[in-house]
C-alpha cells in the first residue's frame, strides 16, 4: 500500500523539500505545523534569484537591519533569467560580499550571464572565501559556447569545481594560451566534470576528450554550422599507434548524424562500460541515408547496449531506418522517444500515418503528435490516434484515442475535448475511422509498456501530456 506525503519519515520529507526553492518552501510552512517544522530551517537553504532585483534584495537581507537571511544557511545559489536577452547588472563589490557572507556554500548555479560572474569571480579571487565550494553549475545555451580571452582564464581558474561547461571551439582556440595547450590537457584540469558541450568547427578526437575526463557522463557534440568545412571527428589520433581500450563513465551521447558511422558505434562499443542512451540530432544535416548505411552494415561480436534512442531536431523520420536499428538493439533498447520528428515522407494524402516499430521489445515510446498535426489540413475536425501490440498468446489489444478538433484550431486547444475509448472489435473500429476529415496515426509493435504523447503549443510550452499503461 502506497504511503501519504504526511506518513512518510521526518527526515525523507526533509530531503525532499530540500529540493524545493525558497518561496515554494514558504508556501509549505502555512500547510501543517509539522512542514513548518521541517521546513524552516532549511528555508534558504537554496536560494534562486531570477535578475538584478533580486541579487540587491538578497544583499539587503543579508546586510541590512532587520537582516532576515543568515548567510550560513545558504547551501546552494542559483542566478538565472526569465528571458534569454535578460541580463544581471551587478556590481562587483556587492556580489563579493554576498558570496562571503555564505561560509558553507556548496553549489553556484550560473545559468545565465555565467561568463560575466566568473569574470568577476576571477579578478576577486584574492577577496574571495569559497573553500566549502564544490559544484560550479553551467549549462547548455548560447551564451556560454563562446569562451574568450578572461571568460576563459576564469573557468580555467575554477576548473577543478565545474561539472558543466559547454565550449565552441576551433582551430585558434588555444593559440594564444601559454603552454602548448590543446583541448585534451585543457579539459584534464576539470576533474569532475560531469557534463561537456562541444560545438566545433575543427578537428576533434573522441578518445581524447573522453580519456581527459574519466567521470564524463554526458557529451553533446555538435558542429559549429551548416557552413563548417572544417569540422572533423576521429575516434583515435591519426598517425599514432592505437591506444589501449579505456572504461569511460559515459552514460549519454547527444551528436549529430553527420558524426555518426561504424566507427563511432565500434568505439563505443569496446570503451564505454555502461552506456545507455544515445540522441540524434539532424541540426546540420536532414540526409539520413548515412544513417541507415551506419546501421544496415553494423555487426560487430558484441553490440552496443543502447537502452534508450532519441530523435530531436527535426529528424526526418524513415521507417527504413528504424527497422535498422531494431535488427542492431532489438536485445537491448526498451526506450524510444520521437522527440521532434519530421514525419511528412510518410504521410498519405489524408494525412493517415503508420508508425511500425514491429521486432522491438520496448517498455516506453514517447511521440510528439505535434510534429503530426502541425501538417495536417485546415478542414480536419476529428483525429485518431490507433495503437496496436502484437501478442502471440491472445486477441491482439486495440487502444483507439480519438481528439476532436475545434474549427479554429490552436495547439492549446488540441486536446480540451478529448475522449478515450478501448475497442477489440475491428469492425467497429473501421467503422469510426471512415471519415474523410479523419486523421489516423497508427503505431504497430511486438510489445509496448508506456506510451507518452505530448504536444506543445506555439510558445515551446508544453500543453498536454499523458501517459499510457497498455499492460
Amino acid at each position: 500500500m502506497a504511503l501519504h506525503i504526511s506518513e512518510l519519515p521526518l527526515e525523507v520529507l526533509d530531503r525532499i523539500f530540500g529540493f524545493l526553492p525558497r518561496h515554494l518552501k514558504k508556501q509549505c510552512l502555512v500547510v501543517c505545523k509539522a512542514w513548518y517544522t521541517i521546513n524552516l530551517p532549511g528555508l534558504n537553504r537554496y536560494l534562486q534569484l531570477q535578475g538584478s532585483e533580486d541579487v540587491i534584495v538578497l544583499y539587503r537581507k543579508l546586510f541590512f537591519e532587520p537582516k532576515q537571511i543568515n548567510g550560513s544557511d545558504i547551501r546552494c545559489l542559483s542566478l538565472t533569467a526569465e528571458k534569454a536577452s535578460d541580463r544581471y547588472i551587478v556590481r562587483r563589490d556587492i556580489l563579493v560580499r554576498i558570496l562571503n557572507a555564505c561560509p558553507k556554500l556548496q553549489t553556484l548555479h550560473l545559468t545565465h550571464d555565467s561568463n560575466q560572474f566568473l569574470d568577476y569571480m576571477y579578478q576577486t579571487r584574492q577577496e574571495l572565501n569559497l573553500q566549502t565550494l564544490k559544484t560550479i553549475y553551467i549549462p547548455f545555451n548560447v551564451v556560454n559556447r563562446v569562451i574568450r580571452d578572461r571568460e576563459f582564464v576564469a573557468i580555467y581558474h575554477y576548473a577543478q569545481k565545474i561539472t558543466q561547461l559547454s565550449l565552441n571551439v576551433n582551430s585558434n582556440t588555444f593559440r594564444d594560451v601559454p603552454g602548448n595547450m590543446d583541448l585534451g590537457f585543457y579539459l584534464s584540469h576539470f576533474t569532475v566534470l560531469r557534463s561537456l558541450s562541444l560545438q566545433f568547427d575543427n578537428e576533434i578526437v573522441l578518445h581524447n576528450v573522453l580519456s581527459s575526463c574519466p567521470q564524463l557522463e554526458t557529451l553533446r557534440l555538435f558542429g559549429s554550422n551548416f557552413l563548417s568545412l572544417n569540422a572533423r571527428l576521429y575516434m583515435y589520433p591519426r598517425e599514432e599507434p592505437k591506444p589501449l581500450p579505456i572504461k569511460s563513465q559515459l552514460k549519454t551521447l547527444v551528436i549529430d548524424t553527420c558524426f555518426v558511422n561504424q566507427e563511432l558505434l565500434e568505439y563505443l562499443t569496446e570503451n564505454i562500460e555502461s552506456f545507455y542512451q544515445l540522441t540524434l540530432s539532424s541540426s546540420l544535416s536532414r540526409d539520413i541515408q548515412q544513417l541507415i548505411n551506419t546501421f544496415n552494415s553494423y555487426n560487430p561480436v558484441k553490440n552496443l547496449p543502447v537502452k534508450c534512442l532519441r530523435f530531436e531536431s527535426d529528424f526526418t523520420y524513415s521507417e527504413e531506418l528504424i527497422q535498422n536499428i531494431a535488427s542492431c538493439f532489438y536485445l537491448s533498447l526498451k526506450r524510444l522517444e520521437l522527440t521532434e520528428c519530421d514525419y511528412s515522407k510518410i504521410m498519405t494524402e489524408k494525412n493517415n500515418l503508420t508508425l511500425n516499430f514491429t521486432g522491438l521489445d520496448l517498455e516506453y515510446l514517447s511521440i510528439n503528435i505535434q510534429d503530426i498535426f502541425e501538417s495536417s489540413t485546415r478542414g480536419l475536425n476529428k483525429t485518431a490516434l490507433e495503437i496496436i501490440v502484437n501478442d502471440v498468446s491472445s486477441t491482439p489489444p486495440v487502444i483507439t484515442l480519438y481528439f476532436q478538433r475545434k474549427s479554429k484550431w490552436k495547439p492549446e486547444h488540441l486536446f480540451e475535448t478529448k475522449s478515450t475509448k478501448v475497442y477489440l472489435n475491428k469492425s467497429a473500429r473501421q467503422r469510426r475511422l471512415k471519415s474523410d476529415h479523419t486523421c489516423v496515426l497508427s503505431i504497430r509493435a511486438d510489445s509496448i509498456q508506456y506510451l507518452r504523447l505530448y504536444c506543445r503549443n506555439q510558445d515551446k510550452k508544453q500543453a498536454f501530456t499523458q501517459i499510457i499503461n497498455l499492460q
